[in-house]
């Protein structure tokens, strides 16, 4: 999946629709905290901006409500620029 600059869902793929079960119609432009379960904190995005990735182990919330354990790597793309 890729995010926006802000952490919106910006494209999601067959992969990950098969994985949690979500349609890209249903989670493109959510929040990439909407696969996190509330009581689990969600990968620092900032943290990923800052050092160019970063990787952790947690729990990502299937769309029937199921959790999968998950290992996330966030990595940030940068334009030509070095704008995030």
């Amino acid at each position: 999946l890729v995010l926006d600059p802000v952490g919106n869902i910006a494209s999601w793929s067959g992969g990950a629709e098969g994985l949690l079960g979500f349609s890209p119609g249903v989670i493109v432009g959510r929040p990439f905290s909407a696969l996190y379960p509330a009581d689990e904190s969600q990968p620092t995005l900032q943290r990923a901006r800052t050092d160019g990735h970063h990787t952790n182990e947690g729990r990502l919330v299937c769309q029937d409500g199921t959790e999968l354990s998950v290992e996330v790597t966030t990595t940030a793309l940068c334009d030509h620029s070095g704008v995030h």
